[in-house]
């Protein structure tokens, strides 16, 4: 965390603020199911959304392996909003053992109803995938963690739109992209 992103978690006065994260479901392999809540385990991974408001609202999702993913290609993770607004996207880490990438808010793709990051896995265990982001303070953001099942290019990972037509209700893949990421199922949480 740099200085001016606590600074600014200070001037909000969100260590006042409760942090919501409701555990709902521990899902397995649920390729019939569409429930949607603020944690979910899916194919080795949890995936958490949390926020803490004041005047605006900070978003985090993290995703979490619990094993070493076979495939180390380029995996999409990110947000859909409605009725809510982006006030500020925030940077997106990769951490594990000896191994951490940062991703500057520059690389997300943005869109009028959210963004994602590609971002390139390691070969090593315990990794963590986080992004976040200001928003307004009403509205649904939806968060999704999508891990590609086969070797593709960064070109090819940022091939969707953000739509709740897609996969964990945000990613909707297109092109050389389709059918090349599991269809985990998403988090979401009320602002």
């Amino acid at each position: 965390m740099t200085q001016s992103e606590l600074d600014k978690m200070i001037n909000l006065n969100l260590f006042e603020q409760p942090i919501v994260s409701v555990e709902e479901i521990d899902l397995l392999l649920g390729n019939n199911y569409s429930i949607n809540g603020s944690t979910v385990t899916q194919y080795g991974v949890t995936t958490k959304i949390i926020k803490s408001c004041s005047t605006e609202c900070l978003v985090v999702i993290t995703s979490t392996w619990s094993l070493i993913p076979t495939i180390n290609s380029y995996d999409v993770i990110g947000f859909r909003l409605v009725n809510a607004s982006i006030n500020t996207v925030n940077k997106a880490t990769i951490t594990g053992t000896n191994y951490s990438l940062t991703y500057q808010p520059s690389s997300a793709q943005q869109f009028s109803n959210g963004f994602g990051y590609s971002v390139k896995l390691g070969n090593v265990f315990g990794m963590k995938i986080t992004t976040s982001m200001y928003a307004t303070t009403s509205g649904t953001v939806f968060g999704s963690y999508q891990h590609a099942n086969y070797n593709v290019s960064l070109a090819t990972s940022q091939l969707y739109t953000i739509s709740p037509a897609g996969y964990g209700n945000v990613f909707n893949f297109y092109g050389n992209a389709m059918f090349k990421y599991n269809n985990a199922t998403g988090v979401d949480i009320t602002l």
